[in-house]
């Protein structure tokens, strides 16, 4: 097996970055190289869109099976091709004190990481899974935070009043 990950520090709460992790219709607006079509549930099967340039026209349709979805600490992907080529694609979160880390992970199986150099996979692979992290902690900075919502206001001296007076 062989690893490849990345990891990031983004200034929003772990339930945010989840829930933009799990909104499979926006994903393009943050994951430069992926597409998801899907129920994002576990042990579902979803479609998956893999491009290796962002705006390049070429891409590998196949689908992903969702292996793992803990809300909100992990997000995992299996896809490939048996015995040749096993991608797990992982999202793992958790709280930091500015935000929520999050760590990128994709582990290799099967023939051809078997028979490639370790390293050359890990410095070919490194970009795919460290970008679009990097595109999301942008995509997070770009967007505001939802705003407060002010508690009720307290009663004036009057609605006080008149609440005393109907009991």
């Amino acid at each position: 097996m062989i690893e490849v990950a990345a990891d990031i520090v983004i200034g929003a709460a772990p339930d945010r970055v989840w829930r933009t992790l799990t909104d499979f219709a926006r994903f393009r607006q943050w994951h430069p190289f992926l597409e998801l079509e899907g129920v994002p549930e576990k042990g579902t099967k979803v479609d998956y869109w893999f491009r290796l340039k962002p705006d390049g026209p070429r891409r590998w349709d196949t689908t992903a099976l969702i292996t793992e979805l803990e809300a909100p600490r992990a997000f995992v992907l299996e896809l490939g091709i048996p015995f040749l080529l096993r991608i797990e694609e992982r999202f793992e979160l958790s709280q930091e004190a500015n935000g929520t880390l999050l760590k990128h992970i994709a582990r290799f199986r099967g023939l051809l990481p078997a028979i490639m150099p370790r390293k050359f996979i890990q410095r070919r692979a490194i970009h795919i899974y460290r970008t679009p992290i990097e595109w999301l902690q942008r995509y997070f900075e770009a967007a505001p935070a939802p705003a407060p919502q002010p508690p009720p206001p307290a009663p004036n001296r009057f609605q006080r009043r008149s609440a005393r007076s109907r009991r």
